[in-house]
Order: structure tokens, then sequence, then C-alpha cells
């Protein structure tokens, strides 16, 4: 076993065994450790705001009118519509189907890439109306929140386009890879949901 291994790496370049092994050690390999330490980030910050809302349950609730169900909505079916691409995407992965894999890694990157615009129109539509970060508890919590939140897109952006790369060479496809990739956008997907439901429905 150990002799076949070493003939079929005599069918590699130099430069492509070199690729194979600066891709063994892989950064999204620990990826996994960031979605542990976000959740628990995210839940604490969660539980705290639950907390300021009992408190000031009438500053909470009359701040709220100041967001856009509709953007809200949107933004949330963006990403719902995203993480199905993606799913996509890597059981094309499983089947090799690497040309139709890509196309979803890019459909996904599209949608993230609304969702960021999108944001940044709810955020200039807010601040235009004259409800900013210092207007009260509740609209720190917003865009505290909500601000972290964009990073961890514009972040997954970064893994899904690595992705990308990876999927268009052949000598870099790994689908442990995507799965990692996957599993942190599905994550940021799953924390909008809470923002969602806790900023904008929670009454």
């Amino acid at each position: 076993m150990a002799s076949t291994n070493a003939d079929s790496s005599l069918d590699l370049t130099p430069a492509e065994i070199d690729k194979a092994q600066r891709h063994d050690a892989n950064p999204l390999d620990g990826i996994w450790i960031f979605i542990v330490g976000d959740l628990f980030i995210f839940g604490s910050y969660f539980v705290t705001y639950a907390l300021w809302r009992n408190w000031q349950h009438d500053v909470f609730l009359s701040a709220q009118r100041n967001l856009n169900l509709g953007f809200g909505l949107f933004n949330t079916m963006v990403l719902l519509v995203s993480s199905w691409f993606l799913a996509a995407a890597l059981k094309a992965m499983r089947a090799a189907d690497w040309d139709t894999s890509g196309r979803w890694t890019l459909a996904t990157m599209a949608c993230g890439l609304v969702f960021v615009v999108s944001k940044i129109s709810e955020w200039t539509v807010e601040v235009g109306h004259g409800f900013v970060f210092t207007s009260n508890m509740f609209s720190q919590f917003y865009f505290w929140t909500t601000g972290v939140h964009l990073l961890h897109v514009l972040f997954g952006l970064l893994a899904l386009f690595r992705l990308y790369l990876e999927v268009k060479d052949p000598t870099c496809r790994n689908v442990a890879t995507a799965e990692s990739a996957a599993a942190f956008w599905h994550m940021v997907d799953l924390l909008w949901l809470v923002i969602f439901a806790l900023m904008y429905l929670t009454r």
C-alpha cells in the first residue's frame, strides 16, 4: 500500500506536490474552533440582550419601530437561499461534478454580496431617519450585533472565494475543506435567524 502511494506521488510535478503539502495544512481546518467560540459569544450576547429588553421593555419596543421589517425579511430569505445553494455545491463536490459545484459556490457568494449591500442600505436608511448607535440601548445592541454579524458574512465570503479557487484547481480539491467552510456559512445564517427573531419580531 505504501509503495502504491509513493508511486502515485511520482506522477505529480514538484509544483503540484508543493501545493498538495500546503493544502494538507489548510487553515480552514481550524474553523470549528471559531464556530464553537462564536456560538458561545453570541449566545451570551443574546442572553444579555434579553435581560436588557426585560429591564427596558418600553424603550426597546419603541425603538424597534425604527427597523424596516421588509429589509429584515429580504435579508433572511437571501441567506436561506445561499445556504441551499451551498448545500447543492457540496452535493456536486461529493459527486466530483466540479463545474457544477463551482457554479453553485459562485451563486452562494452572490447571495452573500447581496446581503452585504442590502444591510448597508438598511443602515443608511435608518441613520437618515435619525436612528443611530447612540439613540438608546436597543440601537446599541442592534448596530453592534448586526455589525459583528456582517463581519462574519465578509469572512465567510473570503472562505467561499478560497473554496471556489480550490474547486477550479484539480490539485487542491478537498471535500473536507468545503464542509468546514460550509459549516461556518451555515452558522452565520443561523445567527442571523436568531438576530432577526430577537430584533425584528419579538414584541
